[in-house]
């Protein structure tokens, strides 16, 4: 008798033992999954409401389908009409300030129609550089910083250029690259 209760208590120990850690280990399991699961959607979340409105892309709602509609459809009547663009050489100049010496890198790009033009500025590039060059030499640092101060010297850089070229006129001259140091 003694030996049925010993083996019956062992009975109920084992299965005591493996019920309760079975039930654990599911739990713990259970527990795992649902913290993977909001973990997710917290990463899912933040990307799409947070990240992706904040991208160039999405913001500007440019996808590839909407480029490529655009790119199919034809310009609209009145539109800005876009020419070829000749990139010049970075240049670097000092600029005038009576506090230290600052200077300006820019890289200055020339956006033409006719396909004369472009012949002219790669011979003429040296000149227009030149020209360039002195013309940004002699502005304060006060003026290039400021952003409407930029688009009148944008505007007098291609009356300068456009009055050394024969074959043609610019229709535009862009700054791709603008620090001051």
């Amino acid at each position: 008798m003694a030996d049925e209760e010993m083996e019956e208590i062992e009975t109920t120990e084992d299965s005591e033992e493996s019920g309760p850690g079975l039930l654990y280990r599911f739990r713990k399991i259970f527990l795992l999954l649902g913290i993977i699961l909001v973990q997710a959607a917290a990463a899912y979340a933040v990307a799409r409401f947070l990240i992706l409105p904040r991208l160039p892309g999405e913001a500007a709602g440019t996808t590839a389908d909407s480029l490529a509609a655009a790119a199919a459809s034809p310009a609209p009547p009145g539109a800005l009409e876009r020419g070829t663009i000749v990139m010049m050489d970075n240049v670097v100049v000092n600029l005038v300030d009576a506090r230290g010496t600052h200077y300006l890198k820019v890289a200055v790009a020339l956006e033409f129609k006719e396909k004369e033009l472009e012949q002219e500025i790669n011979e003429r590039m040296p000149e227009l550089r030149d020209l360039l060059i002195n013309h940004l030499a002699s502005r304060p640092m006060e003026e290039v910083i400021n952003r409407d101060a930029r688009e009148v010297i944008k505007r007098q850089l291609l009356d300068l250029f456009n009055k050394r070229l024969h074959s043609g006129q610019l229709l535009n001259v862009y700054f791709s690259d603008f620090v001051v140091q």
